[in-house]
């Protein structure tokens, strides 16, 4: 009997990559930039983790009733974290295999990814995974971010595939309710960062890229 899954759409900070550490880094120096004292939860990391920079710092300039705007506040980020973006970054387990496996179906794969084009284009650049990706949207590039479903809603337009046949596959609370919210099918991988987040909404919940297949995902 033929799947009816037709697309695979990944997450890529604390899916694809161990990301978060160096976000929270990057927020941190600009705090510090602007006299402000960083406040780590009980994570160790200064952000909500699953929402765009923009929205993270909407939270944080009330937080800490910082002049600039939220937007020149990620701006000032984004630069930090693209250097140290420069100085590499941790693939997650079985990242390689799964995307080599799925690459083998007949089947749409996209990147949704809350993070700017300019980061995603310098991870898939620097490990060499531009080619597995039909296409690749930025939080950037949809009016609402996640948990809205706007960014899967658009990767799905993109590929032209209906979004009952795709399944995501997110780390974070805020991504499975998107997902949800635009009618995927979800995997969760929850990582050190995400462990305590509510995946009651996902498919399935695993606690590595290593234990998700082809054949699991067909499962769905």
């Amino acid at each position: 009997m033929p799947t009816q899954v037709q697309a695979v759409i990944f997450d890529m900070d604390g899916v694809m990559i161990d990301s978060e550490g160096k976000q929270s880094l990057a927020i941190e120096e600009v705090l510090l930039s602007h006299n402000a004292e960083p406040q780590h939860n009980d994570l160790g990391i200064v952000q909500t983790v699953g929402i765009r920079s923009i929205d993270n710092w909407k939270e944080l300039k009330s937080k800490h009733r910082l002049s600039p705007s939220a937007e020149e506040l990620s701006d000032q980020k984004q630069l930090v974290y693209s250097r140290m973006l420069e100085e590499g970054v941790d693939i997650m387990p079985g990242l390689m295999d799964l995307l080599a496996a799925l690459r083998k179906q007949p089947i749409k794969i996209a990147l949704a990814s809350s993070s700017s084009h300019k980061d995603i284009n310098h991870v898939l650049q620097h490990l060499g995974l531009t080619d597995y990706f039909d296409t690749v949207v930025s939080g950037y590039d949809v009016k609402h971010g996640k948990p809205s479903p706007d960014i899967f809603l658009e990767a799905a337009s993109r590929i032209k595939i209906a979004p009952a046949y795709s399944v995501v596959i997110e780390d974070a609370q805020a991504g499975v309710e998107a997902a949800k919210a635009a009618g995927m099918k979800i995997i969760a991988v929850p990582n050190r960062y995400t462990h305590n987040h509510d995946f009651d909404l996902a498919d399935l919940v695993v606690n590595s890229l290593e234990n998700v297949s082809w054949g699991i995902i067909i499962d769905l």
